[in-house]
């Protein structure tokens, strides 16, 4: 997931440099959307994956109570 999360993120980079370079401040005309989108949902699965890795992972003496 992360290798996914750090493609998407620089597709999108390049989608800003392309959008800078063209001259074209509007954000929201341009088509960077789907791969910001795509590079946030891809971290966000990534943290709570390892969030999940960590958690099941410590030792039985220091797991948190709740």
């Amino acid at each position: 997931m992360v290798s996914a999360s750090i493609f998407f993120g620089y597709v999108a980079y390049i989608f800003v440099i392309a959008m800078l370079r063209d001259g074209t401040p509007d954000v929201t005309v341009s088509k960077p959307h789907w791969a910001q989108q795509a590079h946030f949902y891809t971290f966000l699965i990534g943290v709570i994956f390892l969030a999940d890795f960590i958690f099941h992972n410590l030792p039985e003496g220091e797991k948190l109570e709740s």
